[in-house]
Parts: structure tokens; C-alpha cells; sequence
């Protein structure tokens, strides 16, 4: 294996954090802001900044990130490794559609973060409906930047938006 593919986190890792997901939307938001560190809330914040980045400026979604990042989209079984790679296929999806996302609960603990979101992808073809997913969005953070990131799709038919 490469020393990324090593770093890359597993699809068993993926769902067991769906656990965690669950657990946070049923705790609330709020009791698990009361019990997160300062550097737990600043990953936290940091993932936040980089989900509503997406769309928009691709350098400023670069700062987020770790030079060797990976990005995981399980939906779409792809893996995208480096900032800049990153930042270029959300610049590219960008000229397409504009991407938003209601944070329905979140958890961070050390330098895990994951966030339960809905994802609204928004394209600029006027034809084109508009489309929400509930997605888990799994990060791993170290020295202030996003090392790992997991999106995983969870429902597309059910979203309570």
C-alpha cells in the first residue's frame, strides 16, 4: 500500500463514525459544544468553514486543507489526494451547480469531527431540479488542517430539509 492509501479511512471506519452521527443528532448539538475542548471546537469550526466553501473561492477551500489531503466521496467510490486536486474538483463542480449544507448535528473528539448534514446541490441549468442528500461528512484534523475527509451519502429520499 502507498503511504496515502494507508491514510485513507476504511469504509468499516466510515460507518462505524455513522454510529457517532446518530448518537449526535439524538444528543443534540448543543450538550456536545458543552463538553468539546478549544481544539476540539476549532476542528469543528475548521471542517464547518471548509463544507461551506465548496462552492465559491477554491483557494480559500485550499487554505482548509492539508497539503497531502484525501478526499473520499463514497457515493461516487472516488478518492481525490492533495489540496489542490481537492480545491480543483469543487472549482470545476462550482461552474456547474452551487453546493449548500444545513448542519443537522456534529461531534468532535480529539481530532475526529464529523458532521450530520443535508447537502443541496443547486445547478445553474434553470431545467435542472435541485437535489438534497443527508450526508456524514467524517474528518480527521491535525495542526490545524483537514488531513482526511469523508463524505458518505446516507439518504437521498428522506430528507427532512
Amino acid at each position: 500500500m502507498t503511504e496515502n492509501s494507508d491514510r485513507v479511512l476504511s469504509r468499516r471506519s466510515a460507518f462505524a463514525a455513522l454510529g457517532a452521527t446518530t448518537l449526535v443528532a439524538a444528543s443534540g448539538a448543543a450538550a456536545q459544544a458543552a463538553t468539546m475542548s478549544t481544539v476540539e471546537e476549532a476542528n469543528l469550526k475548521l471542517c464547518e468553514a471548509a463544507i461551506a466553501s465548496r462552492s465559491g473561492d477554491s483557494q480559500k477551500l485550499a487554505g482548509y486543507l492539508a497539503d497531502d489531503c484525501v478526499l473520499r466521496l463514497e457515493d461516487a467510490k472516488q478518492t481525490i489526494v492533495g489540496k489542490q486536486n481537492i480545491s480543483s474538483v469543487f472549482q470545476d463542480f462550482s461552474a456547474l451547480a452551487e453546493m449548500t449544507a444545513k448542519t443537522q448535528g456534529s461531534l468532535a473528539k480529539g481530532s475526529l469531527v464529523v458532521i450530520h448534514r443535508n447537502d443541496t446541490i443547486l445547478y445553474k441549468d434553470a431545467a435542472a431540479p435541485a437535489k438534497t442528500f443527508v450526508v456524514a461528512g467524517v474528518f480527521t484534523v491535525e495542526g490545524g488542517k483537514i488531513q482526511q475527509w469523508v463524505d458518505v451519502v446516507v439518504d437521498t429520499k428522506n430528507v427532512g430539509v
